[in-house]
C-alpha cells in the first residue's frame, strides 16, 4: 500500500523491501540519503540477505545467521565494485586492457605504465621496459 500525506509519498513497511530488491547495493546505499525514512527502510535485516543470495557476485558462502547487515552490505558492494573494474574492459587482439593512458582535462595523454593480461600472462609496460609475469614468483624482463 502507499499513503499519500503532505505532498508525499509514503511506502508501507512490508512493500518497500520488495521495490528495493530490484535495485543494485550501491543504489541502496545511495537512497540512504534521501532520507530518515529510507535510511531505515534500507536497513532492513532480511532484504540484505536476499539481495546476498540472489547475487550473481563472487562472495563468501552465505546469507549465516551470525553474520552482521554490514557484512552483507560491504560484501555486496566490494563485490560489485570488482566486478566492474576487472569485468568491463576493452579486449583487442586477445589482450585485455587492464589500465591504460589517463588524459588531463585538456585532452593531453599522462605517462604512465600500461597493464594487460594476454593468456595468463599480466604485462607491465613502462615506457623502455616489458615485463611479462605468469604469477608472483616469475617475472621475465625484457629490454626495447
Amino acid at each position: 500500500m502507499v499513503s499519500v500525506t503532505r505532498k508525499r509519498v509514503i511506502f508501507s513497511p512490508t512493500m518497500a523491501p520488495r521495490i528495493l530488491i530490484c535495485l543494485s547495493p550501491r543504489d541502496i546505499i545511495r537512497l540512504r540519503l534521501v532520507s530518515r525514512y529510507f535510511n531505515g527502510i534500507t536497513r532492513d535485516k532480511r532484504m540484505w540477505r536476499i539481495l546476498y543470495a540472489r547475487a550473481c557476485l563472487p562472495r563468501p558462502p552465505g546469507p549465516f545467521e551470525w553474520q552482521p547487515l554490514s557484512f552483507h552490505e560491504q560484501v555486496l558492494i566490494h563485490s560489485a565494485r570488482t566486478s566492474l573494474t576487472w569485468t568491463l574492459r576493452p579486449i583487442l587482439n586477445g589482450l585485455t586492457l587492464i589500465q591504460g593512458p589517463r588524459f588531463t582535462s585538456r585532452g593531453v595523454p599522462k605517462i604512465q605504465p600500461w597493464h594487460f593480461l594476454l593468456g595468463r600472462l599480466l604485462v607491465h609496460c613502462n615506457s623502455n621496459q616489458w615485463q611479462a609475469t605468469r604469477d608472483m614468483r616469475i617475472s621475465i624482463d625484457t629490454e626495447e
